[in-house]
């Protein structure tokens, strides 16, 4: 949550992964749906071996990076699968095993598309409850 990682010494935190789930994102809503449908044991860290390491979603692509990793692949086998024009062929038609998206595991917790607003003061809210609540 907002308040553990503040509780950290962290001056923020990175919410992407709750953003992209907000009315206001641009991204397809068959991929919002999928997303929302995840859970976090759906996302891995891929791309270790070519120093790029990140935490994506796990669909084909992901696990044909993570098959390619494996036997040894370099970037030049990788970046097909995880290309920015990947990804952004998968935003705008919803096409799920076109590219990758990075995502946490926080996207177990997301349980609906909200409007952005709400979605950031129910952030600030749970934080508030929580310290509260800690004292």
């Amino acid at each position: 949550t907002l308040l553990a990682v503040l509780s950290l010494g962290a001056s923020g935190a990175i919410v992407g992964t709750r953003l992209m789930l907000t009315e206001e994102c641009p991204i397809h809503p068959r991929l919002k749906e999928a997303l929302l449908g995840a859970t976090e044991l759906d996302t891995d860290v891929v791309m270790r071996s070519v120093g790029f390491a990140h935490r994506i979603w796990m669909n084909g692509p992901g696990k044909k990076v993570q098959e390619l990793e494996a036997k040894g692949g370099g970037i030049a086998d990788i970046y097909p699968y995880v290309s920015g024009a990947a990804a952004k062929r998968m935003y705008e038609t919803g096409e799920l095993d076109a590219g990758t998206v990075s995502c946490s595991q926080g996207v177990g917790l997301i349980k609906e598309i909200k409007p952005l607003r709400e979605a950031l003061l129910d952030m600030v809210e749970e934080a508030k409850r929580i310290h509260a609540r800690l004292g």
